[in-house]
């Protein structure tokens, strides 16, 4: 299940720490693309990719773990391991994910296609092309997919969640992750420019 949400994902990047500024730009002597990570007094982790086309930015709960962090254009990305109360053993089977695709780059554009291929029921949502299924490949753990597509400023946001069904999971876990992916997919934003440094805010440029 974890192949379906980090095929957006890139090589891993190195980052680096960048002395934090009031005023955040993406020109003069910064990096062309900045990652600004702030833990917010709510406890969730807001993630912000400043380029100089502008910036974009999403939130998840603190307790989600970072799988991969690969958030550099053309295909930036985020991924996610949920936590799973129905697991035992602390190892979640729940994935979600977060990219910002250039759908001006052949990365870009792979990326936006494989979203779009999913299939199943077609929604939508506050602007979201929402594609929803039950994959059941492995008919003694079938998992449900969600994918939302949306243009974003410069970008398409491409939001993935994943998790198990049936066993442990009753369809009140269905309600929980619509819920969760809904959140993420209200999170995202595009920052007005010049982007300015929230107190707490830590910024990183990716190589």
């Amino acid at each position: 299940m974890r192949g379906m949400i980090t095929f957006i994902g890139l090589a891993a990047l190195a980052m680096a720490p960048i002395a934090q500024a009031q005023d955040v730009t993406a020109g003069g002597q910064m990096a062309s693309q900045l990652v600004g990570v702030l833990t917010r007094a709510d406890g969730f982790q807001q993630t912000t990719l400043i380029t100089h086309s502008g910036a974009l930015g999403f939130a998840v709960p603190g307790d989600w773990k970072v799988i991969q962090l690969d958030f550099k254009l053309p295909v930036a990305t985020a991924v996610y391991d949920v936590p799973d109360p129905s697991a035992l053993d602390g190892v979640s089977n729940t994935n979600c994910s977060m990219a910002f695709a250039d759908p001006t780059t052949p990365e870009g554009q792979a990326v936006v296609a494989r979203a779009a291929a999913l299939g199943g029921d077609n929604t939508s949502h506050d602007g979201w092309a929402v594609h929803a299924r039950t994959d059941t490949a492995d008919t003694t753990s079938p998992t449900a997919e969600m994918v939302a597509t949306r243009a974003q400023g410069f970008v398409t946001a491409v939001a993935m969640c994943a998790w198990p069904k049936g066993g442990t999971h009753d369809a009140t876990y269905d309600a929980y992750m619509t819920r969760q992916f809904t959140a993420l997919l209200g999170s995202v934003q595009a920052p007005a420019a010049p982007f300015k440094a929230r107190p707490g805010e830590t910024f990183f440029s990716p190589q």
